[in-house]
């Protein structure tokens, strides 16, 4: 543990053992964690934001696979920020170390909703872990960010069975089925990340911060749910000067339909052109296409 020095890690003190439990003393974290504030966002952290801070955590799992240890745990509460809004890893309770021989790291515990699924499948007969399987939870914990919502919607499941059969075997929700408004130079990233086959992956924490690196050009778009009664609404801001829009989707006339209304918010004109028709299926697909438009 003391290898584990790093501008990205929760810095570790001490170590001991304790009524049969072993104890890793931190420095106290005074400024939360990522997890209090995605509940204070709960429509998705900024994209920018949050693919600083995954690249962040990325550093410090980085760290840690160079010390021989994969963290098995990582998730948005196991992120914890400075004062200065850095990312910093911590509790490195249920970390395993990794066999150099054969690059696997024993399994000692974990969390279902960031849960690679190579693990969740051997959960019951003594799973084990990869740094891959750590870039899964990287990009599990990133998804969770940037759309305010687990990878996999778990909410379902009556028991641990259920819920480890389809975290090792279903593929997870796509960024942007999710969340259209997250720039798809992102969202592709984050959803290779998330393959079930860990070979589909980043091969490594420093791949998957340099994928995530690449610039963002032309409007951000954020969802805000302004309007009382709305579906959903987004405010699209451009990355320098310019208009910003307003698009909102409320329920049609019939359960199905999804209504789409754009407002160009300088002047207050609403905007016709690509806000065609869209049901309960279709609408991301509508609402990304939109966004497209007005650029």
């Amino acid at each position: 543990m003391r290898q584990l020095t790093d501008h990205h890690i929760l810095p570790i003190r001490n170590a001991y053992a304790a009524s049969g439990y072993a104890m890793v003393i931190t420095e106290l974290a005074r400024h939360g964690t990522i997890e209090d504030r995605i509940n204070a966002e709960p429509l998705g952290l900024d994209p920018l934001q949050a693919v600083r801070w995954t690249r962040q955590a990325c550093q410090g799992i980085a760290r840690a696979h160079d010390s021989g240890l994969v963290h098995n745990d990582i998730k948005p509460g196991n992120l914890f920020l400075t004062e200065r809004e850095d990312c910093r890893v911590g509790d490195f309770g249920m970390a395993g170390r990794l066999d150099p021989a054969t690059g696997i790291a024993p399994v000692y515990g974990g969390t279902f909703t960031t849960l690679a699924p190579e693990v969740a499948a051997a959960w019951s007969s003594g799973p084990q872990a990869t740094p891959a399987s750590d870039v899964y939870s990287l990009a599990a914990t990133a998804f969770w960010m940037i759309t305010g919502q687990t990878p996999h919607d778990l909410s379902g499941f009556s028991t641990e069975a259920e819920v480890l059969a389809h975290l090792s075997s279903v593929p997870t929700r796509k960024v942007r089925d999710v969340a259209p408004h997250v720039p798809d130079t992102i969202a592709r990233v984050i959803d290779r990340s998330l393959s079930i086959d860990p070979a589909d992956r980043p091969a490594t924490a420093h791949q998957l911060s340099a994928d995530l690196g690449r610039t963002i050009a032309g409007r951000r778009w954020r969802r805000t749910d302004e309007h009382t009664g709305h579906l959903a609404c987004w405010r699209g801001t451009p990355s320098g000067n310019g208009s910003v829009y307003l698009l909102c989707m409320e329920q049609g006339k019939r359960a199905p339909q999804r209504v789409l209304t754009a407002t160009h918010t300088n002047s207050g004109h609403k905007i016709t052109k690509g806000c065609a028709p869209a049901t309960r299926s279709n609408w991301p697909g509508v609402v990304r296409r939109l966004m497209r438009q007005l650029v």
